[in-house]
């Protein structure tokens, strides 16, 4: 199914099931059965996907990221795609991680300190003095001052191992085409492990410290510098975002299933609900989604996540999304003071997210089931 024949599809099925709701007769209570939870997560393996699906979708993504690994480049699937799920509405998003030049980075949280030795086979460090937060500058190595532009970054990879003759379009840190389904690839610069390992061993975590322990046991490449610059702007172009998009994926492939299709759900719901919709598209995003699981995923006992409770589980994420979107401030999970909400599209719409979401979180159960049944099986 084309993304745009699905997106229109769903959009008109959703408002049909949004009129239906709002009928005396199909208000809450009255579909009892079908909001089963039992049945409910029936309904919701056939959109997701079974346990033993998402294992062989990762392996085969494991497979591709070892086959095109390569001296002058390791080549990451990350976005939705990366992660296991196979929306129709996903784009395939490609991660290109550079052996060179490495970073070395100020340890969290105390700038002023320098790692000590510097490695030697660092070009660059990244500084977060005078940044927004969740970004640094690039200081090249025994030039202080002398700055990594983004911006000349952007323009000298543009055309790397890209067909010209695509419609590629510079949309953030990516370049992007819409052949054959949307493809969108971004070359970032390592963060030496060294540095990410520092960083991991501060961070406190009740959830994935089996991933942390292995990340640093084996020296692993998990934090990057990718060229897009902060939503209050930056002058300069020399703001470059901290990424731990590898890290993310990593924690993501630990979750149990019912983590996992909670998240799935939440994607769903939000690409029906807000994403489809002219009024509110590019508004909330996966990264968003992403970063609400993760902080609840930290304040809810592991015992709690199991099929019978999937309702439960989705209504807290939303009413932590709610609360993020009413204060329009979302926390990022590693960097605190970093407010993911910061877009202005974002801030603009904010009460008309606000509603859309009220009306999913009040319908206890029922718009819920309906936007899963209208959603396509993967």
């Amino acid at each position: 199914m084309g993304k745009s024949l699905g997106d229109s599809m769903i959009f008109e099925l959703y408002q049909w099931a949004r009129t239906a709701f709002k009928r005396p007769q199909t208000r809450p209570g009255r579909n009892s059965e079908r909001c089963n939870p039992k049945n409910f997560w029936d309904q919701l393996q056939s959109v997701i996907g079974t346990e033993e699906d998402i294992q062989i979708r990762r392996e085969v993504i494991a497979l591709y990221v070892y086959a095109n690994r390569s001296s002058t480049y390791c080549e990451y699937m990350s976005g939705s795609k990366g992660e296991g799920f196979l929306f129709y509405w996903s784009d395939l998003d490609i991660m290109i991680s550079l052996p060179s030049p490495e970073i070395s980075m100020e340890p969290f949280p105390s700038p002023e300190i320098s790692l000590e030795p510097f490695p030697s086979e660092c070009a660059y460090i990244a500084k977060r003095e005078g940044c927004q937060a969740g970004f640094c500058k690039l200081n090249r190595r025994d030039a202080e001052g002398d700055y990594y532009s983004r911006i000349e970054f952007l323009h000298l990879k543009q055309n790397v191992g890209f067909n010209a003759n695509f419609d590629q379009t510079n949309r953030g840190p990516c370049y992007s085409t819409n052949y054959p389904d949307g493809f969108d690839r971004c070359v970032a610069l390592p963060i030496h492990c060294d540095s990410s390992n520092e960083f991991l061993k501060t961070f406190k975590t009740k959830i994935w410290s089996d991933v942390k322990s292995e990340i640093i046991e084996r020296n692993i490449t998990v934090m990057h510098c990718v060229p897009k610059g902060p939503e209050k702007g930056d002058e300069d172009g020399h703001q470059w975002l901290i990424s731990f998009s590898i890290l993310e994926q990593k924690i993501v492939h630990s979750l149990n299933h019912v983590q996992f299709c909670c998240y799935g759900l939440m994607k769903i719901l939000i690409h029906v609900i807000i994403d489809v919709s002219a009024e509110t598209h590019d508004t909330v995003s996966s990264y968003h989604l992403k970063t609400v699981l993760f902080h609840v995923l930290e304040d809810i006992h592991p015992d709690f996540w199991i099929p019978q409770n999937i309702f439960f589980c989705l209504r807290i994420c939303l009413t932590r999304l709610l609360l993020f979107v009413t204060k329009s401030f979302c926390p990022s999970y590693f960097i605190p003071e970093n407010n993911l909400f910061l877009k202005p599209r974002l801030v603009e719409k904010r009460r008309t997210i606000q509603e859309n979401l009220l009306e999913v979180v009040r319908s206890e159960n029922t718009l819920i089931y309906d936007i899963v049944s209208i959603t396509p099986p993967e």
